[in-house]
């Protein structure tokens, strides 16, 4: 057995295995809370029947009510006929992780909210337009409107005396 050919077919075999990955879409799982949370930025959906599986787009949040964990149970067992990788979305307000639902997504890889909203928040800064630059962005801090530039001249010390009859600490 030629050893070079052996490590050619496995790194085109991780290579193609990488694509296949690529093509898959994210679903963020979380435990269902009493009303679905409202950030701008991700898209929530109950998990009610296989059809809302379905639906889900790449990215999405799936929130499991305990009655609805046959779902997803199911969701992460056939990650692969769904075409989906599922993580969980941890740090979510007022939901609850229950043992339920800890015992059920122990073994898929977590998601901080507080970090993911972050990062969004930045990118679409960033797309949005904020295009000043650095230099310009300091340079507002010690500019006036008009264009001069603020100075500090009042240097003197608490305890000087002072010939405008100011109160003095000795």
């Amino acid at each position: 057995m030629d050893l070079n050919r052996a490590l050619a077919d496995h790194q085109i075999g991780l290579k193609m295995k990488e694509k296949e990955e690529g093509e898959f879409k994210i679903i963020l799982v979380a435990p269902a809370n009493s009303e679905l949370p409202d950030d701008g930025f991700l898209n929530y959906s109950l998990a009610s029947d296989v059809k809302s599986l379905l639906a889900t787009n790449d990215g999405d949040v799936l929130v499991v009510d305990e009655s609805a964990n046959r779902i997803l149970k199911m969701l992460i067992e056939y990650q692969d006929e769904f075409g989906s990788r599922v993580k969980v979305l941890e740090g979510l307000p007022n939901a609850d992780y229950a043992p339920w639902f800890n015992s059920l997504v122990w073994s898929q890889d977590k998601v901080s909210y507080s970090g993911l909203l972050s990062e969004m928040s930045i990118a679409d800064e960033m797309k949005s337009g904020d295009k000043e630059s650095v230099y310009e962005k300091e340079s507002k801090q010690y500019t006036r409107a008009d264009g001069s530039v603020k100075s500090q001249d009042n240097f003197s010390m608490a305890g000087e005396d002072e010939d405008e009859g100011g109160e003095t600490f000795e």
